[in-house]
């Protein structure tokens, strides 16, 4: 396939700048692009575009987005928001309102002719929205309705009466249209939320209707265009369980005139995104730090539930293939990464990596790049970007001294190819053989007991060749001494300027089989750990080793001396590697608990 160079739009406070992104040499490279916008900076959603603003100049600029050639100037002053519709033809920018006269405060122009088109009082924002072919226009007033416009540069077509909150077009020709108003405060205690489905021109004629009780919600429709997911929150809980209210998360099924409600147990919603191709989504839910992530379908079934933990953040790659979860915001910006394909038949994760004070985050269009950034005035310190890959490397860092936004240029995703995951490049997800064995050698003991204790370990390492000819492996210390004392005496340990290692060794073995016949230590049969419940496999792994270690400097004491609670827990030395072998095990399938 094409590979279409990326490009990364960086606002500062010295302007506008426009990076292309190099992956063969893993890094940024500035483009000769110069722009004094620094109050606003945007993409149309096709990536056709880029337009600029900078209030104090009272400037708006439109730039192609391919070849960074200025398209449109177009003075407009004192404006707060500037927006371009879906392909990048208009360009709509909005002032704060004046309630006295009621000035017009939205003015919508023609990009290629710098033409204004329109001009309304509009007091609310975001207030207008295009179709995905831009042949339908909804402008949304809070005290005016909702306007429908075949042509912005004449008067609506149709109007829906209403104090309507918000709306959402869905992304088929001609649209759906979902709105939702929620009463003023004086009423919303009597009078519940209305959430209606219409298609114009037969706006009267609901397609779908619900009624709820809610201080706020957002609206999210899928790629297809057949179903939206619908976050309520209601801002006081009258049961008293929680003091940051009550969240419901409902799912708009407008084909099939259904509303269902999917089980968050009534528990703070932190996020919910579709899948790029519509058939899925993910929400996150629950109190922290044990929240829940959930895959659902278009139906509202549960497909897979991921391990409880401190997240609160998800984003699916334009190729459907990648997501992530992480914990941003306050949390420790922890951020794990899945391959969609395998999450049904293993753990699902190809890379994570970690980055704190992240405020904005998008995959790149080719699916394989995770952009994370810190930008002003959320953080006005460590302003940075950096691109991280899929499998959790991080593959370039920018930093400024002061960063209001970065985006990825929008492009279709079937110009770049759809590619397993890479190698992740996280310590723990990968393979790695066993750490050597270490003797534990008492202070003050002789060199020749220390030199033999280091030949059993280095034959326990590799592998020794018995009496019998047959080759032994990682057997326990206790079944080694037991089984082979032949086999060490004929062994010879050669320590300078010592006695000759075959003499300690036939004192030490004699000394071992007097002790082996006044006490017999028992070993206890090794345990199924599969059936043991383990709610933090990594806390359950440390206190397994600290059962090892203890066990390892009994073993070195005369077993005649040791207390009855010492020998048993000396017979379960066996049983206590076991369990940190499995443990262990547990730890890099990614299993949290079990």
């Amino acid at each position: 396939m094409s590979e279409t160079p990326m490009t990364i739009a960086v606002r500062q406070r010295e302007g506008c700048e426009v990076l292309v992104f190099d992956k063969e040499q893993k890094g940024c490279t500035q483009l000769d692009f110069t722009s004094a916008g620094t109050d606003h900076m945007v993409y149309d959603s096709a990536g056709n575009c880029l337009a600029t603003y900078n209030r104090k100049e009272g400037v708006a600029e439109v730039f192609d987005a391919a070849t960074l050639q200025r398209k449109a100037v177009i003075e407009c002053e004192k404006a707060m928001h500037v927006t371009l519709s879906t392909k990048g033809t208009y360009l709509a920018v909005w002032r704060a309102p004046e309630l006295e006269g009621k000035k017009e405060n939205l003015f919508v122009f023609n990009v290629a002719t710098q033409e204004l088109l329109s001009n309304q009082w509009i007091p609310n924002w975001p207030c207008i929205s295009w179709s995905q072919d831009e042949a339908t226009v909804v402008v949304r007033s809070l005290f005016h309705g909702i306007h429908i416009f075949p042509d912005i540069s004449q008067p609506p077509a149709q109007t829906v009466p209403g104090r309507w909150s918000d709306c959402a077009l869905s992304p088929t020709s001609p649209p759906t249209i979902i709105a939702y108003a929620i009463p003023s405060e004086k009423d919303r205690e009597d009078t519940p939320t209305k959430i209606v489905a219409f298609r114009p021109p037969k706006v009267d004629k609901y397609l779908l209707e619900y009624e709820i009780k809610i201080d706020s919600g957002k609206l999210t429709w899928n790629k297809k265009g057949t179903a939206a997911i619908f976050t309520a929150q209601l801002d006081s809980d009258k049961s008293g369980v929680s003091y940051y209210g009550e969240a419901a998360l409902l799912l708009l099924q407008v084909q099939e005139k259904r509303v269902s409600v999917i089980p968050t147990g009534r528990t703070p919603v932190h996020d919910a995104r579709w899948s790029c191709n519509g058939k899925e989504f993910i929400a996150i839910f629950g109190k922290m730090p044990n929240n829940e992530a959930t895959l659902f379908d278009e139906k509202g079934n549960i497909v897979h539930k991921f391990p409880v933990g401190p997240k609160n953040t998800v984003a699916w790659s334009p190729h459907n293939r990648f997501f992530f979860l992480s914990g941003f915001g306050g949390l420790a910006g922890d951020v794990v990464v899945y391959d969609r394909e395998k999450i049904l038949k293993s753990s699902g994760i190809v890379g994570r990596f970690n980055m704190s004070s992240v405020v904005q985050y998008s995959f790149s269009p080719c699916s394989r790049y995770i952009m994370c950034s810190t930008v002003h005035p959320r953080m006005t310190t460590a302003n940075r970007v950096v691109v991280f890959k899929h499998n959790g490397e991080k593959v370039c860092q920018r930093d400024y001294p002061q960063l209001w936004d970065a985006v990825w240029r929008p492009l279709p995703s079937k110009l770049f190819e759809v590619r397993d995951a890479s190698p992740s490049a996280h310590v723990a997800d990968v393979a790695k053989p066993p750490p050597k064995a270490v003797v534990f050698r008492a202070a003050g003991s002789s060199s020749i007991a220390g030199a033999i204790k280091n030949q059993m370990s280095a034959n326990k390492q590799t592998g020794y060749a018995t009496q019998h000819g047959a080759s032994r492996v990682g057997d326990s210390f206790t079944s080694w001494r037991a089984d082979d004392k032949e086999v060490k005496k004929e062994q010879a340990v050669t320590v300078p300027g010592a006695v000759p290692a075959c003499v300690g060794a036939d004192v030490t073995v004699e000394k071992e089989k007097k002790v082996k016949k006044d006490v017999e230590v028992p070993q206890l049969p090794v345990e199924d750990f599969k059936a043991n419940s383990y709610p933090d496999v990594e806390k359950a792994l440390r206190a397994a080793k600290k059962k090892v270690q203890a066990c390892g400097q009994l073993k070195n004491k005369d077993v005649k001396t040791l207390q009855p609670e010492q020998t048993q827990k000396l017979a379960g030395f066996t049983n206590s590697k076991a369990e940190v072998a499995y443990l262990e095990g547990l730890m890099k399938a990614g299993v949290k608990s079990q």
